[in-house]
This record gives structure tokens, C-alpha cells and sequence, in this order.
């Protein structure tokens, strides 16, 4: 079998070919991991509302009770998120639920001048048990 050997001016060709795309490949999967997270945020917190919502169904006057059930129900978040309830006419609940999800490549957006804050917002509305 015959062995092909690199010329004297290709020595460095797979080196300079490797640190011309890892910078890129490291950006695409850091992308992809930043939005997953994105994503796991966003669906806790519609979750929560949900929740928060479907507590108010039942106890509809007892918006401190509504807000509870909804913050009770956020899993795998720190303790930024917010809620609020509001009631219209005793008949339908809708809670919104806040979260400012702090990127992680938030270093490298500042650096470029953009914060790295992600306002998630999310609403759930239910009709009451009367």
C-alpha cells in the first residue's frame, strides 16, 4: 500500500483549516445550548401560569393564594420570577408570569454592546367554577 506524503508546503494545512472553523463551531453550539435553556425557562413558567390559572378556577377572589400556586409551581428557576393575577368580574383568572432570564453568553453580548436579558413573559387564562 502506498503511503501519500504531504508536501513540504502542506505541513500546517490541517492546524490553519482547525482554527478557522472551531471559533464557529464553538458559536453554533453555544447557540444551540443558550436556546434550550431559553426554551426550559419559557415552558417553567407557562407552566406556572397554568397552574396559577387553573388554582384561581376554583379560588377566584384570593389573588395572594392565585400568585402562590403559580410561583410554587416554577421548577428549576432562581427566585427572579414574578406573578400576577387578575381577576375580571369574578369570571375569568389570568395570570402572567415574569422571568428575566440572564444569558450565558451574556460576557461576549455586552462586550458588543447588547444587554444579555431576556424578558420571558407568560399568560394563562381560565374561565371560574361558578
Amino acid at each position: 500500500m502506498a503511503s501519500r506524503r504531504k508536501r513540504g508546503s502542506e505541513h500546517g494545512q490541517d492546524l490553519v483549516e482547525f482554527a478557522l472553523i472551531t471559533p464557529w463551531l464553538m458559536l453554533i453550539l453555544l447557540g444551540i445550548i443558550e436556546f434550550s435553556l431559553v426554551f426550559f425557562c419559557y415552558n417553567s413558567i407557562s407552566n406556572a401560569a397554568r397552574e396559577g390559572a387553573r388554582y384561581g378556577t376554583v379560588h377566584p377572589v384570593d389573588c395572594p393564594g392565585i400568585e402562590a400556586a403559580a410561583l410554587a409551581s416554577v421548577t428549576g428557576l432562581p427566585a427572579h420570577v414574578t406573578s400576577n393575577c387578575n381577576v375580571v368580574v369574578k369570571t375569568t383568572i389570568r395570570v402572567v408570569v415574569d422571568y428575566p432570564y440572564q444569558m450565558i453568553t451574556a460576557p461576549m453580548l455586552r462586550v458588543v454592546g447588547v444587554s444579555g436579558t431576556i424578558h420571558l413573559a407568560a399568560a394563562s387564562t381560565m374561565n371560574t367554577e361558578n
